[in-house]
């Protein structure tokens, strides 16, 4: 689903020990013109 919105998986992480182990998700994002 977040990938149709322009987020990439790029690792996983489990917050805490006896928490489940969660997608690490990016989006590039673009620069403003000044």
């Amino acid at each position: 689903m977040y990938e149709s919105w322009g987020y990439a998986k790029v690792g996983e992480r489990q917050p805490f020990a006896d928490s489940p182990l969660s997608a690490v998700m990016a989006k590039a994002l673009r620069a403003c013109a000044q």
